[in-house]
């Protein structure tokens, strides 16, 4: 071999690129925080609508560039809880290459007999509970097809968070009155009970999909044998003319795919079908044959209002004269003329004027507007509920909520307090559909189970604020102020700035801004945050609430602020303390400080504020008081010209981004010495 024939193949060879490795992104290899098992699953398989599985594939994040496949699969049918009941096999192995714009990454696949590349698209849906996979082998002269227009191979497994991450409300589909079909068959299941089975999805936020059974041998769902079952969603999507949402038991693991028309009935004399698979897979959106257990439903809309039928069969009972009998008349109220046993849609009591007006609710990935009424309360979330009855020792309200989609009526709790600066206090119980219920026991206020928490219903008090008290999109600060900065994640200080001020307009702005100069870990700590709005309730204290993200939903944070006067010659200080979520506190800022519910405190000179301009003439800012916020349902905050949101999110990503080398005394080291050694064969 001549030296043009070795330098030639040294060319071909250097073509082909080292890797420097990435990181997979943070919400595939994040961990529970209370420790123990924290991943993803597929391919899950269960008995016959059993709530126990058999065998399922795990992933988990070994290294934040390595994610490890196995196959754990029950030893002993009768052992069901335990590592011991467990066999684990390892599968094979991904290593992250290289990270790419649309969810696309270039990994190593190793097995034990051999390594592949793989071009694949892990790509989250809804609130990142399900990650949709799809992946294509890929050589290093084609490396360059894995980008946004690679066609690849969809993986009808989807990948389930465990346990699930975040809570992701079930569709607002309304109530059905259904009959079910085990395994396409002919007959009904249950033909022999006079009450149909009723459906509820997302009649009231937080509930999840509900399934009412005539008796408990009904309940198909259902080990000890009770007529209801109960299922949170974790995710769902739409596909050509139906809809797919994925379920699982109240917090349990995903177990189950409900298949629905995209157009439900709207009267209860139409009927559609839907159907629900018994494991989680994808593919059912094709026209391709399931192997797996299903159930069908026939679907009616049920009646809606108080004095409704809950039976698909009332005029039998009508014609058999049964109306006052007791097993029929709680559930023919309309048929039989027993409307007043039904409970009234008419409001019974009034609620005091001081709590009436317009307020604003925020949680830390969502926001509400709640409008307090003379005889009703009105949420977004949850709707519209008229006053029944009121407790005014303990400033409890007794509500029933109506619907015209099908749901039954139900009664809510609600506690109500005002302070004397303008802020609501408020505590949501669960709902009943018990029309019977006492204060006693609905007013029973109490967290719900993660990952919902006390999100929305909380033993403890959320507090709202006063919309006629906002300015929106405004940060309250009006310039640049020189501050001292403590972050509570690990005790840093920094000297810098905090800002609203925008130098080319010459006027505030919508966007918060830190600037640190001198930190004690001797890293420098930016930070932008969107202002949502700000909360002058005082002259001594206000609120700001400030998001950030970069994807739905984003993330809300409550800040306190408060105005230290001092007599002259001393400034005036302004000291304000960032809340860990977007509930605020009836603490000061001073009081606040070192606690574990803050993770930013900050002081500043109040007087001591700079404007500089860069641009043309001034724009004062606009500080208008606004009775009605200026964002609705369809706000997205704007994309930001300054990169990522913080300092963490933009070395998160550029550790992430790939690195393409070529290694010349590598490939030398390595490549030549197999060339000469064919080359002397």
């Amino acid at each position: 071999m001549n030296l043009l024939s070795i330098t030639s193949i040294f060319l071909a060879i250097s073509t082909v690129p080292t890797w420097q490795k990435c990181s997979f992104p943070s919400y595939i290899r994040q961990k529970r925080k209370e420790g123990g098992w924290s991943g993803w699953t597929f391919e899950t398989m269960y008995g016959n609508f059993s709530r126990h599985w058999i065998e399922r594939k795990e992933v988990q994040a070994t290294r934040p560039d390595e994610l490890t496949f196995t196959l754990r699969s029950q030893s002993n049918s009768y052992c069901r809880r335990g590592d011991s009941c467990f066999k684990t096999t390892l599968l094979y192995k991904w290593e992250c290459l290289d990270a790419r714009p649309h969810h696309l990454f270039v990994i190593k696949e190793i097995r034990s007999n051999s390594i592949t590349l793989v071009c694949a698209r892990l790509r989250p849906l809804d609130g990142r509970n399900i990650i949709k996979v799809s992946s294509a082998e890929i050589t290093y002269s084609t490396m360059k097809i894995c980008n946004s227009d690679v066609d690849l191979s969809h993986h009808g497994w989807p990948w389930i968070a465990a346990p699930q991450r975040t809570w992701v409300p079930c569709p607002k589909l309304g109530g059905f009155l259904f009959h079910q079909f085990h395994n396409n068959a002919n007959k009904p299941t249950c033909s022999y009970a006079w009450k149909t089975s009723r459906m509820e999805s997302e009649c009231v936020t937080t509930e999840g999909l509900l399934m009412f059974f005539p008796t408990p041998s009904c309940n198909p769902f259902s080990d000890h044998k009770e007529k209801f079952a109960r299922f949170q969603c974790w995710g769902n999507w739409t596909h050509k003319k139906n809809s797919f949402v994925i379920l699982g038991y109240d917090f349990d693991p995903a177990h189950y795919v409900l298949k629905l028309p995209r157009h439900l009935p709207t009267s209860e004399n139409e009927i559609a079908s839907a159907t629900m698979y018994n494991r989680v897979n994808l593919k059912i959106s094709s026209d391709g044959q399931w192997n797996g257990s299903t159930l069908q439903f026939q679907l009616t809309r049920s009646q809606s209002g108080t004095c409704i039928d809950e039976n698909i069969g009332c005029d039998k009972v009508v014609a058999r004269k049964k109306c006052h009998h007791r097993k029929y008349k709680s559930y023919c109220k309309k048929s039989c003329n027993l409307c007043h046993l039904a409970p009234s849609e008419e409001p019974e009591c009034e609620i005091p004027e001081y709590l009436r007006g317009s307020w604003t609710w925020y949680e830390s990935n969502f926001y509400d507007n709640v409008q307090i009424r003379r005889n009703e309360v009105i949420f977004r979330l949850f709707g519209k509920f008229v006053c029944k009855s009121i407790n005014e020792e303990k400033r409890s309200f007794l509500l029933i909520t109506t619907s015209r989609n099908g749901c039954l009526p139900r009664l809510i709790c609600l506690n109500i307090k005002k302070l004397d600066y303008e802020v609501l206090l408020l505590k949501i119980s669960h709902t009943t559909l018990d029309p019977d219920s006492s204060f006693e026991r609905l007013c029973d206020f109490r967290e719900d189970r993660q990952p919902i928490g006390s999100t929305i219903h909380s033993s403890g008090y959320k507090i709202l604020l006063p919309e006629n008290k906002g300015w929106f999109n405004n940060c309250g600060l009006d310039g640049s102020i020189s501050a001292n900065f403590n972050l509570a994640k690990g005790g840093v200080t920094c000297d810098g700035t905090l800002s609203d001020w925008n130098r080319r307009s010459c006027g505030s702005s919508d966007t918060l801004n830190t600037q640190t100069k001198s930190c004690s870990d001797y890293s420098k700590h930016n930070y932008y945050y969107k202002c949502e709005a700000f909360y002058k309730i005082n002259s001594d204290q206000s609120y700001l609430i400030t998001s950030y993200g970069r994807h739905e939903p984003y993330k809300y944070n409550c800040w306190v602020i408060d105005s230290i006067v001092h007599s002259a010659p001393y400034p005036t200080w302004i000291q304000a303390a960032r809340m860990r979520d977007a509930q605020c506190s009836l603490s000061s800022a001073r009081q606040l400080v070192d606690t574990t519910e803050v993770d930013i405190t900050v002081q500043m000179h109040k007087d001591h504020r700079e404007k500089v301009c860069e641009g043309p003439a001034p724009i004062l800012p606009n500080t208008t008081r606004k009775n009605i916020s200026t964002r609705d349902d369809s706000y997205q905050p704007p994309k930001r010209e300054n990169g990522p949101t913080t300092y963490e999110e933009s070395k998160e990503i550029l550790n992430s981004s790939r690195v393409i080398s070529l290694d010349i005394f590598h490939l030398l080291a390595v490549t030549i010495p197999v060339i000469l050694l064919q080359y002397d064969r």
